[in-house]
């Protein structure tokens, strides 16, 4: 009986002591996120940047929307423009301009600036992409046509092909 005893004193000593460290980390945590959103409140056009690195990119970007870093690798969504977008003289079809014509990319490179992967991104006129995010699982980017409108999609980096597509409602 004493042995059973020891075991379970043993066992909620090892848990008291698992949960404390578990809490003392969750909570610097905590503390280090908020004092990274107390530093990014404090943003302004008045902020003076610093460069910190500088990574001469070894392919053509166009015209980069937007980037991310996760692990050892750059993720960045640009758009190339094979035909600007005209404006109508008048509205046509709810439309004040046509979509042209352009090709949605997320960009994977290396530290060094090498392409490692170019992943094509929308379909027909939806072919402009924003922002990224990342969930911790997979890269965001959403792709939408250059013009008012209510198509987009939503592209991110999940199934075997690298990426998974979803209208926009």
């Amino acid at each position: 009986m004493r042995k059973i005893v020891s075991i379970v004193a043993a066992i909620l000593v090892i848990a008291t002591l698992s949960t404390t460290i578990v809490l003392a980390q969750s909570d610097n945590a905590t503390s280090e996120a908020q004092g990274l959103s107390d530093r990014f409140q404090q943003l302004s056009r008045d902020t003076k940047w610093v460069q910190e690195d500088k990574i001469p990119l070894q392919f053509d970007v166009y015209y980069p929307q937007g980037m991310t870093k996760i692990g050892d690798l750059y993720y960045m969504s640009s758009v190339e423009i094979l035909e600007k977008p005209v404006k109508y003289e008048q509205p046509q079809n709810g439309y004040d301009r046509t979509p042209g014509k352009g090709i949605g990319h997320l960009f994977v490179f290396d530290k060094q600036g090498k392409l490692v992967k170019d992943i094509r991104l929308g379909e027909g006129d939806i072919y402009h992409p924003g922002g990224i995010a990342f969930d911790g699982k997979s890269i965001w980017v959403p792709v939408a046509e250059p013009r008012q409108s209510i198509h987009c999609l939503q592209s991110g980096s999940q199934d075997d092909e690298g990426r998974k597509s979803v209208p926009c409602r």
